[in-house]
C-alpha cells in the first residue's frame, strides 16, 4: 500500500475533538474572568462538547437550575450533555415524592414538570443542551466525528440522597435493566459515581466507588470515562487494559492556574510531544482515559479546575467518505504513477452515497470545463472512469443546491433593499415637506396641499375645542341663574304673598332666557369672526 492509501485509511478513521469536562458544581458561580487565583473562572474552555457529571445544584430548587442553565447556555460548545447527581433531588421524581420533598424541602415541594423542561425543553435543546437518562445515546457533530455514550446519574446509596442503589446491585451488567454496552460500542463513559480504585478516595483514605462499574468498564473499554461525586478525588488516570497498569497525571498548578482549565491532548491529530506520557496518543480498546471533574472540594469550595481533553472520536460514515474522495482527489491529480487501489476508491465512491443514481451520459456531457476534463482524464487514468463522473454528477447537484439557495438570498436581499429603497424615499419626501413647511419652497404644490390639510385640521379641532368651551360656559351661566333665583324664591316666601312669588318666577325665567340667548348669539358671532 502506497503512502496516499495509507493517509487516505488512517487519516479518515477518526477526528480530534476537544473535551470540557465538569462536574458537582453545586450551583457555583464562575469567577470573574480576571480572577487568576480560581481556575473555575469565566468563561469556560472552548471545546466541541461540554460534559457535566451531575450534581448540577445543592439541593434541586429551581431558582438553582435556572443558574446553571443559564451558564451553560453561555458556554461555548456545540454540544453539552448533562446529567443529574446526588444533590439534584427533583430531577429523580420517585425519590423525590417518597423521600426528597420532607428531607430537603419540608413538603413545600417545587414543580417538577417545570425542572424537567427547564432541562428538555426547547430553550435548552436552541442552546445545545442535552439532558440524558440513564441509558445510550449516539450523536454526530459538525466536524463529522461521530460517537456513542452511556449515561448514568446512579450511584452507590449515600446519606439517603437521591439516584441511590444499594452496594450489592449490580446496575450496569448483564443483569441490569440498563447495562453498558460491551466493547467496542461505546466510546465515553458518563456516570456521576466512579469506579471502585479510580479516583475515588476520600480523605479518610477510604475507596467508596462502585465495584460493578469497574467490571463494566473492564468490559467496555471506553475511550473517556468522566465522573464526579468523590471531591478529594479530582485528577485524571489513565488506565491500559493490556498491561492492567493505571498512571495518575499530574498537572501543574500554576500552569492550570493560568489557563483556566486543566489540559490533556491525547490525540494523534496534529502536533504531539511524545516526552511527556499525558500527551501520548490514547490507544482505544487497549486504555481509557478517567477523569474525575469535580469543581467542589470536600468544604464545598470550587478549587478546583475544569478539564479540557483532546481525544480522536469515530468519524461518521458519510464523512469518513467524503474525506476519501478527497485524498483520492488530490492524489489522483498529482500522482504520476496507477499504484492507488481502484477498489478501495470503488467502496469509497459507494459508501458515500448508496442511494446515488448512475447519471446519464448525455447530462454529464453538459457539465463539461476544463476542471471537469482535468479530474476524467487524471481518474481515468487510474482506472475510475465510472466513479469520476459520480463525483462530478454530485458536485454539480451540490453546486446547483447552493446556486438555488443564492439565489434565493439574493431575491430575498433585493426585496429588501427595495424595501429600505421605498421607506428611503418616503423619509425623503417627509423631509422635503418639512422642508417646505420652514418656508423654503413655498409654492411647491405637495406643500399647499399639506398646508390645506393642516388648516381644516386645526380649523375642525379649534372648532371642537371652542364648542366644548362654549357649553361649559353656558352651563355655569344657567347655573349661576338659578342658583340665584332659588335664593330669591327663598327670600320672597317669607316676605310676600304666593302671587308675587309667581310673577317673579316668570320675570326670572323670562330674563335668564334672554340673557342666555344674548351669550349665545355673542359667542357664535365672535366664533365666525375668527
Amino acid at each position: 500500500m502506497n503512502e496516499l492509501s495509507k493517509m487516505t485509511s488512517e487519516a479518515t478513521k477518526t477526528v480530534k475533538t476537544r473535551f470540557c469536562i465538569i462536574s458537582d458544581t453545586h450551583t457555583a458561580e464562575l469567577r470573574p474572568s480576571n480572577d487568576k487565583s480560581h481556575a473555575y473562572r469565566e468563561p469556560l474552555p472552548s471545546a466541541d462538547i461540554l460534559l457535566h457529571a451531575g450534581d448540577i445544584t445543592m439541593a434541586g430548587y429551581i431558582h438553582e437550575y435556572e443558574s446553571m442553565v443559564d451558564m451553560l447556555s453561555k458556554a461555548d460548545a456545540e454540544l453539552k450533555i448533562v446529567i443529574a447527581g446526588n444533590h439534584d433531588v427533583t430531577l429523580d421524581e420517585p425519590y423525590y415524592e417518597q423521600i426528597g420533598k420532607r428531607k430537603f424541602h419540608r413538603n413545600i415541594g417545587e414543580d417538577l414538570e417545570v425542572v424537567r423542561e427547564m432541562w428538555t425543553g426547547a430553550k435548552a435543546k436552541k442552546t445545545g443542551i442535552v439532558y440524558l437518562d440513564e441509558g445510550v445515546r449516539t450523536f454526530t457533530l459538525s466536524n463529522g466525528a461521530r460517537f456513542t455514550i452511556y449515561a448514568s446519574p446512579y450511584q452507590p446509596e449515600f446519606c439517603n440522597f437521591a439516584f441511590p442503589y444499594r452496594r450489592d446491585e449490580d446496575r450496569f451488567n448483564q443483569e441490569a435493566k440498563n447495562p453498558i454496552p460491551d466493547h467496542p460500542k461505546i466510546d465515553i463513559l458518563l456516570t456521576h459515581g466512579p469506579p471502585a480504585g479510580i479516583l475515588d478516595q476520600t480523605r479518610h483514605g477510604e475507596n467508596v466507588g462502585c465495584e460493578h462499574l469497574l467490571r463494566a468498564v473492564r468490559r467496555c473499554r471506553p475511550r473517556l470515562h468522566c465522573f464526579g461525586h468523590i471531591h478529594e478525588g479530582w485528577g485524571a488516570q489513565r488506565t491500559s487494559w493490556v498491561t492492567d497498569r493505571s498512571v495518575n497525571l499530574p498537572m501543574d498548578r500554576q500552569e492550570v492556574l493560568n489557563n483556566g482549565c486543566a489540559y490533556l491532548n491525547l490525540s494523534k491529530h496534529g502536533e504531539v510531544d511524545l516526552a511527556e506520557g499525558s500527551n501520548v496518543p490514547l490507544a482505544f480498546s487497549e486504555e481509557t482515559l478517567f477523569v474525575n471533574a469535580s469543581i467542589m472540594d470536600v468544604s464545598y469550595k470550587p478549587v478546583n479546575a475544569p478539564w479540557m481533553v483532546d481525544l480522536d472520536l469515530p468519524m461518521a460514515e458519510q464523512a469518513e467518505a467524503l474525506l476519501r474522495n478527497v485524498y483520492l482527489l488530490i492524489g489522483s491529480a498529482n500522482s504520476t504513477n496507477a499504484n492507488v487501489e481502484p477498489n478501495r476508491a470503488t467502496n469509497a465512491m459507494s459508501e458515500s452515497d448508496e442511494d446515488s443514481p448512475t447519471p446519464a451520459q448525455p447530462f454529464l456531457a453538459a457539465f463539461d470545463n476544463p476542471w471537469a476534463q482535468q479530474i476524467r482524464s487524471s481518474w481515468e487514468f487510474h482506472g475510475f472512469s465510472d466513479q469520476v463522473e459520480v463525483f462530478l454528477w454530485r458536485w454539480m447537484v451540490t453546486s446547483k443546491r447552493l446556486q438555488d439557495i443564492n439565489q434565493r438570498l439574493e431575491y430575498e436581499k433585493m426585496v429588501v433593499l427595495q424595501c429600505n429603497s421605498r421607506q428611503h424615499k418616503l423619509r425623503t419626501e417627509e423631509d422635503q415637506l418639512y422642508a417646505n413647511n420652514l418656508g423654503i419652497t413655498y409654492s411647491h404644490p405637495e406643500y399647499q396641499r399639506m398646508l390645506a390639510r393642516q388648516r381644516q385640521n386645526v380649523n375642525k379641532r379649534w372648532q371642537l375645542e371652542a364648542e366644548a368651551r362654549l357649553s361649559q360656559e353656558i352651563g355655569n351661566i344657567v347655573a349661576q341663574e338659578l342658583e340665584r333665583l332659588r335664593g330669591q324664591i327663598h327670600r320672597m316666601v317669607h316676605a310676600r304673598g304666593l302671587g308675587a312669588i309667581k310673577a317673579m318666577i316668570r320675570l326670572r325665567r323670562l330674563i335668564s332666557r334672554r340673557r342666555v340667548d344674548r351669550l349665545l348669539e355673542d359667542a357664535r358671532s365672535s366664533h365666525s369672526t375668527v
